[in-house]
């Protein structure tokens, strides 16, 4: 079935497959241009059509360590434009290279492909090609990060944002927040977001402060993104064995009063949040009193770690 798939691919292409992609592998020249049409058919396949022809034509690689070189060196061949050419094409070229590279990485999930993934994925996402990034987190990243150990897909996971969140256009702000959520096991854990010893990622607490800082409308959806990641971090934070003596030793409350002054923040960032001036009088005295007391209750402390973002601190009311 695999063979009839590849022969009417090649049939609908015609001429247009390039055999030069794959001249490297040990196939003979008619299994050449067989595999050569699949990327040209995959630019314009639908979804469930592009996957199974990824599929398929991964499969003829095989698992073995020879199979992984030449699939890897065929991958190459494949790796989308760095700069210049039409924008479409290169998007085109974006979405091949996912889709094949994400299916050679089930059966390569180490060594020459694994690699050479990862070098293509870190040029896209450090890129300022949104359209592009789109593609690679949606298709390629999410496999690729099950293929790899969890401390190495973090810290490229977090320079990603860190790139990103550096340029501070919309954009790039989007894509950040969006790999934080989706990612999120993976990069809690690494930014140490949930420890109160003062020693969380710089990266982590800026995608989180700066999401909840975009204040239009129409960033209601980054704001939420955001949100979620504070309050994961908090919840992580408050059910952590030293929680307890953690706290005690920042405020003068203990983990329940910590979790009610996180509550009566959020009570106050969706009342903002809603624009609902009638909420925000019900509200406002009651939350501010309960937030204003807590305040008054934290340490200040010039030799104490900085505050962990699990602590409501003046940070998040700012």
């Amino acid at each position: 079935s695999r063979a009839l798939l590849l022969r009417i691919v090649a049939q609908a292409c015609g001429g247009a497959a390039d055999t030069r992609c794959v001249e490297k592998t040990q196939f003979s020249n008619p299994w050449h241009r067989l595999l050569a049409a699949v990327p040209v058919a995959l630019v314009e396949a639908p979804e469930p059509l592009a996957v199974r022809l990824a599929e398929t034509a991964a499969a003829f690689f095989g698992g073995s360590k020879d199979g992984d070189a030449s699939a890897a060196s065929w991958l190459q061949t494949l790796s989308p434009p760095e700069a210049g050419g039409d924008s479409e094409d290169v998007l085109g070229a974006t979405r091949t290279y996912a889709h094949i590279a994400g299916a050679l990485l089930v059966l390569h999930p180490k060594g020459d492909v694994h690699a050479a993934a990862w070098e293509v994925t870190e040029r896209i996402m450090t890129s300022p090609k949104a359209a592009e990034r789109k593609v690679c987190m949606q298709r390629l990243l999410p496999r690729l990060v099950s293929a790899t150990e969890e401390t190495e897909a973090a810290e490229r996971l977090a320079n990603f944002i860190d790139v990103q969140l550096s340029g501070m256009t919309r954009g790039g702000i989007a894509d950040a927040l969006a790999l934080g959520v989706s990612f999120h096991q993976h990069l809690l854990r690494h930014w140490r977001l949930s420890s109160f010893a003062g020693d969380h990622s710089d990266v982590g607490l800026n995608l989180i402060a700066t999401g909840l800082r975009l204040g239009l409308k129409e960033c209601a959806s980054l704001r939420k993104q955001a949100r979620f990641l504070l309050e994961m971090s908090v919840r992580e934070a408050l059910v952590d064995a030293g929680a307890e003596s953690a706290v005690k030793s920042i405020a003068s409350i203990d983990c329940t009063g910590m979790a009610a002054a996180w509550r009566s923040f959020w009570e106050l960032f969706d009342a903002v949040e809603d624009y609902s001036s009638h909420l925000l009088k019900s509200s406002w005295e009651a939350l501010m009193t309960r937030l204003i007391n807590y305040m008054r209750g934290l340490k200040e402390d010039a030799t104490a770690p900085r505050w962990s973002p699990a602590v409501l601190a003046p940070l998040w009311l700012e």
